[in-house]
């Protein structure tokens, strides 16, 4: 008798634990490689060696074709849900030579010079960098039309990036000569904060069909940067196809090394979920 009454207390301590885990949402994960293949804006500052008299060169790219440009890429996101919870990752990598590229203006220590466009021989600028997205977002409405969440988080972007520049001629400016053709190379780490909003809209029969969007700004070693994100995707039991149009943004001082730079093009990914 005391064994049994024993067993059914202890049942009755435990039962509410029990149905709390059975109710507990499980954790489901998704991976997603993609292919991003934009066009880039940018504006560099490169500052010059000591032994070529110091000073500044700026210089731009764009619209410089990403793909006919690409040299290496990785391109992979990930995530997380509990409940209303969910916890995502996203790297972007990328080697690429830009020769739509051209010097803008020379800054000496007598002054400033604007380059004429017409004097670039052979400019090209080389990038090697690498964007990471870290975010947690909380599903604030959600129904079978689809959802809308809130989401906090951090953006870290590197940059390290090359300018070889040949001109018709040397520049000469006010107690400054710029040589017709040199090297001058730049890095740069931005740590940004981010806040946005996420979410999807169903529709079709049986809900395969939905269209996702995605929008965030933040700052810190950037006066701004954002981005944004809208598409179409088709979702089977454990998997999705993804095709989104997609623009990132990052505005700085005009002393730092990226002054401004814009991705801004189609991607298309595919997604597992287990």
């Amino acid at each position: 008798m005391t064994r049994r009454w024993t067993a059914s207390l202890l049942l009755l301590l435990v039962a509410p634990a029990i149905r709390g885990a059975e109710a507990e949402p499980p954790r489901r994960w998704s991976l997603t490689p993609y292919l991003w293949l934009p066009t880039i804006n940018s504006e560099l500052r490169f500052e010059l060696p000591p032994n070529e008299g110091g000073g500044t060169v700026d210089s731009e790219i764009g619209p410089s074709d990403y793909l006919t440009n690409l040299n290496g890429v990785l391109m992979l996101a990930a995530e997380m849900r509990h409940g209303r919870w969910a916890f995502t990752g996203d790297l972007i990598w990328l080697d690429l030579t830009a020769d739509v590229s051209s010097v803008r203006a020379v800054d000496g220590s007598g002054g400033r010079v604007l380059v004429p466009r017409q004097t670039d021989l052979d400019t090209s600028t080389d990038l090697r960098g690498a964007a990471v997205t870290l975010a947690a977002s909380w599903r604030w409405k959600e129904g079978e039309w689809g959802n809308v969440a809130v989401l906090g988080g951090v953006r870290y972007f590197t940059l390290e990036a090359d300018l070889d520049w040949s001109l018709t001629t040397t520049i000469t400016g006010p107690g400054f000569t710029f040589a017709r053709q040199g090297t001058a190379s730049g890095d740069t780490d931005l740590y940004d904060a981010i806040v946005g909003v996420r979410g999807e809209w169903r529709f079709g029969e049986g809900g395969h069909w939905y269209v996702p969007g995605y929008l965030d700004a933040g700052t810190g070693s950037s006066n701004l940067t954002w981005q944004a994100m809208a598409g179409i995707g088709y979702r089977w039991s454990r998997t999705s196809l993804l095709a989104v149009w997609r623009h990132l943004d990052y505005d700085q001082n005009e002393e730092d090394l990226v002054q401004e730079m814009r991705f801004d093009g189609p991607a298309v990914g595919f997604s597992w979920r287990f």
